[in-house]
C-alpha cells in the first residue's frame, strides 16, 4: 500500500436529518392508533397501517440514532484491500480501478474488479441481483452513491487508486 489506510464515515448532518425524519414519521404512524384508542370507529381500519408504520419507522429511527451515536465506516481502505459497507471485502489482487459513474442525476463511486462476475458470486443472492441490475446502468462491481459520502466521489476514487499497491 502506498498511502495510509483510511476510513470514510457517512456525513453526521444527513444521519441526523434521517433520524429526525424517522422520528416524525413514527409519530405520524401513531395517529391512527390514537384515533382508534379514542373510539372513532372508522379508524379501526387504520390500526394495521399504524402498527406497520410504527414498527417500520421506529426501527429506521433507531438505526439512524445508532448510526449517529456510534457510526461505522461505509468504506475502509487498508493493507488487506477495500471493505465497503454491505459488500464482501475486495482484496487488492481483485481490484482493477476506481472511478466515478453517473446514472441519471445520481453520481456514484464505482469500484471495478478484474472479474466482476467472480466478485459478485461471493455476494448474498439478493445483493448479487441488485449488483447485476446496477451493472446494466453502470459497469462495475461496487457502487456507492455520492450522497452517502462526505467528500466527492472523484476524490475518493483517486484516493483508492493511490492506495492500491503497485505491481512489482
Amino acid at each position: 500500500m502506498t498511502s495510509q489506510p483510511f476510513e470514510v464515515y457517512p456525513p453526521k448532518g444527513k444521519t441526523l436529518i434521517l433520524g429526525l425524519l424517522g422520528l416524525g414519521m413514527t409519530a405520524l404512524s401513531f395517529l391512527p392508533l390514537w384515533l382508534a384508542w379514542t373510539g372513532q370507529e372508522e379508524a379501526l381500519l387504520m390500526v394495521p397501517i399504524g402498527v406497520i408504520g410504527v414498527l417500520f419507522f421506529g426501527a429506521a429511527t433507531l438505526a439512524a440514532v445508532r448510526a449517529f451515536v456510534s457510526p461505522k465506516p461505509i468504506l475502509r481502505v487498508d493493507d488487506a484491500g477495500i471493505h465497503v459497507w454491505r459488500y464482501p471485502s475486495l482484496h487488492w489482487d481483485e481490484f482493477a480501478y476506481a472511478e466515478i459513474g453517473a446514472s441519471g442525476r445520481e453520481v456514484f463511486l464505482v469500484i471495478h474488479t478484474h472479474d466482476n462476475d467472480a466478485y459478485r458470486a461471493r455476494m448474498v443472492w439478493y445483493r448479487r441481483l441488485w449488483a447485476r441490475g446496477n451493472a446494466a446502468l453502470i459497469e462495475g462491481a461496487v457502487y456507492l452513491s455520492e450522497r452517502l459520502l462526505p467528500e466527492p466521489a472523484e476524490v475518493l476514487a483517486r484516493r483508492i487508486t493511490d492506495a492500491a499497491p503497485t505491481s512489482p
